[in-house]
C-alpha cells in the first residue's frame, strides 16, 4: 500500500544499485528483525566495516519466530550482488563445506538478496531437500519489499535514509538528530537522563510486557520527547536497539491510526495527547504520552541532576567549570531554558 513520504518500490530497487547499500542492507535487516519478531534473544548482524569480517551475515535467535525469522536459530547470508543465483549458490556451498558450528541440522539457513529473485522459492526448496539444514529459506527484493509493509517504523526509518520525510511519523533517530542539532554543543542523551535512572528503568520493564497506555509527564511534552528519545538511543549504544527499532512520534491524526492498526507491536509516542483516546482496549502497542501535568500522569520524569548534567556537558566539550556548573544548574531548573541558553540561531525552544 503506497503512503506519502515513503520509500516506493522504484526507490528501493535504485537504493540496491547504490555503493553503500553493500553495507546498509544487513543494518536494514538488523531494522526488520527487532521490530517484527517476538521472542527474540539473539541478534548478531554486523554493519557498515563488519559485514566483510568472514562470519556470518547475521546470527539470530528466537523462541517464537515469526513470517520472516525462523523459531530457534538461523544462520542468516546477505547480498547486494546482481548475479544473485550464482552468489547464492556460492554462499551456500561454502557454508556448508564449513558450517562454523556443530550441529548444522540443528540451524536454519537464511539466504537474503536485495535484487530480484524470481526463482529464491525452487532454489530453497531444492537444497531443503538435501537434508544438511534444518531448514533453508531464501529472500528476494520483493520480500524484503513485502516485509517492510509489515514494519512501519522500520519503512519510516528506510525512507529517511533515502531523503524523504514520511508524513505523520518521524523515528527515534530523526527526532533526536533535529532536536539535538539545535543547540551548541548537540546535547547528548546522557544529558537528558542525568538523575532520571528510576525513570528509565521503570519504562523498560514496562516495554516488556504487553501494550498499555502510560502518560510521562514532565515540565514540558518536549522534555518528555527527549527523555524518550535519548534513552531509546542510549539503549542502542549499549547494544539493545529494540526500542529505537520499534519507536516512532506521531504527529498526524491519520498516521496514528495506520499505526494501530498494525499488528506487530510498536512504541508509539503521539505528540498530540489526544491522539491516546483512540487506543483500543486490546491494543498490542505501548503508547508512551507525553503531558507536561507531572501531577496527573502515571510516571513523572524527576528534575535533571545537575552534577550528572554538568558532567555530561563537560564531556561534550564545555571545559570552563565555573559554565559547566552553571549549565548543570540551570539543566536542573528547565532544559527549555539551557537550550535557549546554548541555542543555535532560532531553532531551539
Amino acid at each position: 500500500m503506497s503512503r506519502p513520504g515513503y520509500t516506493d518500490r522504484a526507490a528501493l530497487r535504485a537504493w540496491a544499485d547504490r555503493r553503500e547499500s553493500e553495507g546498509e542492507f544487513p543494518r536494514l535487516i538488523r531494522r526488520l528483525i527487532l521490530e517484527t519478531t517476538p521472542g527474540l534473544v539473539e541478534l548478531g548482524i554486523p554493519a557498515g566495516d563488519g559485514v566483510s569480517t568472514g562470519g556470518w551475515d547475521g546470527v539470530v535467535t528466537s523462541t517464537e519466530g515469526s513470517a520472516w525469522v525462523p523459531k530457534g536459530r538461523s544462520l542468516w547470508e546477505l547480498s547486494t550482488e546482481r548475479s544473485v543465483g550464482v552468489k547464492a549458490d556460492r554462499d551456500y556451498e561454502r557454508r556448508s563445506a564449513n558450517p562454523g558450528v556443530a550441529q548444522p541440522s540443528e540451524h536454519v539457513y537464511v539466504a537474503g538478496s536485495l535484487r530480484t529473485w524470481k526463482k529464491q522459492g525452487d532454489w530453497a526448496e531444492e537444497r531443503r531437500g538435501q537434508g544438511y539444514w534444518k531448514d533453508v529459506r531464501a529472500y528476494g527484493l520483493d520480500n524484503i519489499e513485502t516485509w517492510l509493509e509489515d514494519a512501519p517504523a522500520t519503512w519510516a526509518w528506510f525512507s529517511e535514509q533515502n531523503g524523504l520525510n514520511p508524513y505523520g511519523l518521524r523515528t527515534v533517530s530523526t527526532w533526536w538528530d533535529t532536536w539535538s542539532r539545535q543547540t551548541d554543543p548537540k546535547l547528548s542523551a546522557e544529558v537528558v537522563l542525568a538523575g532520571r535512572e528510576a525513570t528509565a528503568t521503570a519504562i523498560a520493564d514496562r516495554l516488556g510486557g504487553g501494550g498499555f497506555v502510560t502518560t510521562i509527564g514532565g515540565l514540558s511534552r518536549d522534555e518528555v520527547c527527549a527523555f524518550l528519545a535519548g534513552f531509546a538511543v542510549a539503549q542502542e549504544r549499549s547494544g539493545n536497539g529494540d526500542m529505537i527499532a520499534r519507536t516512532v512520534f506521531v504527529d498526524d491524526i491519520t498516521a496514528w491510526r495506520r499505526s494501530l492498526d498494525g499488528t506487530q507491536p510498536l512504541v508509539l509516542v503521539p505528540l498530540d495527547p489526544r491522539f491516546a483516546t483512540e487506543v483500543p482496549p486490546d491494543s498490542p502497542h505501548h503508547v508512551l504520552v507525553p503531558v507536561d501535568r507531572p501531577d496527573v500522569a502515571d510516571m513523572s520524569l524527576a528534575l535533571l541532576d545537575a552534577s550528572g548534567g554538568r558532567d555530561a556537558l563537560k564531556r561534550l566539550g564545555v571545559e570552563d567549570d565555573q559554565e559547566a556548573d552553571e549549565y548543570g544548574r540551570l539543566a536542573r531548573r528547565s532544559l527549555t531554558a539551557l537550550r535557549r541558553r546554548l541555542g543555535v540561531g532560532h531553532g531551539a525552544e
